[in-house]
């Protein structure tokens, strides 16, 4: 039910058509005023669903196929065995290669899509005149596990779900734009919450004086002018997350995970229970504590 070949022109999809909107927004807008405009696409999340040219454009036979874990199989039997409530985590579980390779190809040309249409409201802006004084954030909520150890879409900490885009472009006229504007990639650690708290000293309108702002601006950090960035995330749905340059802790009601980043960044071998890994454990466990009591 999830995948489908549309028959209509592909200016009829959805993101073209949210594109159009914001282009329309930009034209339309009081030009005397400052404006923020959000603009959220679905894709490329599911369903699956494109019209060509997307839906031609990856050979699924040329995708990678992640390895599947033995338990996975048995895993989706059970969710499916489960009745009524069985779907749900059975839609997540994928216990085929071919499958795999499928939505891949689907997903890639979905992620193409998005690119797509966020050159053509780039080029709108720019044709505007706007790119002097307007920034230009580009993130996700979510990443998607795309097969990796048999999982589909969302809502675990491993990376394919947890680690998402972030990309941001200050004015041109702006003095932000030297540190901003150079197509860099930081390697430190940041999280969503730290947009606001960017944005806002980008837009000379500084934080309110008062509690409850976790996050961090990214200012000083792309200068190189901040050493003692935080370099930590922490996420929390269902089960919880702490992120440091070298280690992932991962907790699932009372069960521990524990990967290197450095040596195993795709997180296929559990250190939590190795001797030789019990200090890292108890300080991120306690990392955790404390991060969680301040949430």
């Amino acid at each position: 039910r999830d995948i489908g070949r549309l028959s209509y022109p592909k200016e009829d999809m959805q993101s073209f058509w949210i594109t159009d909107r914001a282009v329309d927004f930009l034209h339309q807008r009081d030009q005397h005023k400052p404006f923020f405009l959000f603009v959220s696409y679905l894709d490329p999340h599911s369903p699956s669903h494109l019209a060509e040219p997307y839906w031609s454009m990856f050979d699924p036979k040329k995708m990678p196929a992640p390895k599947i874990p033995d338990a996975v199989k048995q895993e989706r039997a059970a969710a499916l065995n489960a009745g009524a409530s069985g779907p749900g985590p059975a839609r997540s579980l994928v216990d085929s290669e071919a499958m795999i390779q499928f939505l891949t190809a689907t997903y890639f040309a979905k992620v193409t899509l998005v690119d797509d249409n966020v050159g053509r409201l780039l080029k709108e802006v720019e044709k505007l005149g706007l790119g002097n004084n307007t920034i230009i954030v580009f993130t996700a909520d979510h990443g998607n596990m795309l097969g990796d150890r048999g999982r589909w879409f969302k809502g675990v900490m491993y990376e394919g779900s947890s680690r998402i885009p972030l990309m941001i472009k200050a004015p041109a006229g702006s003095p932000y734009a030297a540190s901003f504007n150079q197509g860099k990639t930081l390697q430190e650690i940041v999280e969503n919450i730290d947009v606001m708290p960017t944005l806002m000293e980008m837009s000379g309108a500084p934080l309110p004086a008062q509690p409850g702002f976790q996050g961090q601006s990214l200012v000083n950090l792309v200068a190189g002018k901040d050493p003692q960035w935080k370099n930590v995330a922490r996420a929390e749905l269902g089960s919880k997350m702490i992120r440091t340059p070298q280690f992932k802790l991962i907790k699932t009601g009372a069960t521990y995970e524990l990967y290197d980043m450095i040596q195993d960044p795709k997180e296929e071998h559990d250190l939590a229970g190795e001797p030789a890994h019990a200090k890292e454990l108890a300080d991120l466990k306690e990392r955790n504590r404390i991060l969680t009591a301040q949430w």
